[in-house]
């Protein structure tokens, strides 16, 4: 992906169908989020099929979930950078002498709840037509 915060973008009203959290590699923790594209997301190659967004090299993931939507959970946005207080935590952390990535960003869904990802690469994928 030649700029993930470009491309992400699309991602705009996408259902969610699930998020998981992959912790079987020590070395390199992973959030995966499924989705069915929206159909009029203004991407052809994802416009309505299901997709598999992998996070990789996972340094931080923040997630506030809330569960009293009644529809669908959709995502709202997918945008550049994190909170003021997760940008405090990664420079204390930095300067511990961790290597912090800097692929950042917050994920917000249409019920309220958001999701911040530090990471150090974006994939998508097309997984299938239908979910």
């Amino acid at each position: 992906m030649s700029d993930p915060y470009l491309e992400l973008a699309y991602l705009h009203d996408s259902e969610v169908l699930d998020i998981s959290y992959v912790l079987t590699n020590p070395d390199s923790r992973t959030v995966i989020m499924r989705l069915q594209g929206d159909p009029e997301m203004g991407y052809s190659a994802w416009e309505g099929k299901v997709l598999r967004v992998t996070a990789s090299g996972v340094f931080l993931f923040r997630c506030e979930g809330w569960g009293h939507t009644c529809d669908r959970e959709t995502l709202d946005g997918w945008g550049k950078g994190v909170s003021a207080v997760t940008q405090a935590e990664l420079a204390r952390h930095a300067t511990l002498g961790f290597r912090v990535p800097d692929l950042r960003f917050t994920v917000t869904l249409h019920s309220g709840s958001s999701l911040e990802l530090v990471c150090d690469q974006v994939n998508v994928e097309v997984v299938a037509g239908q979910p």
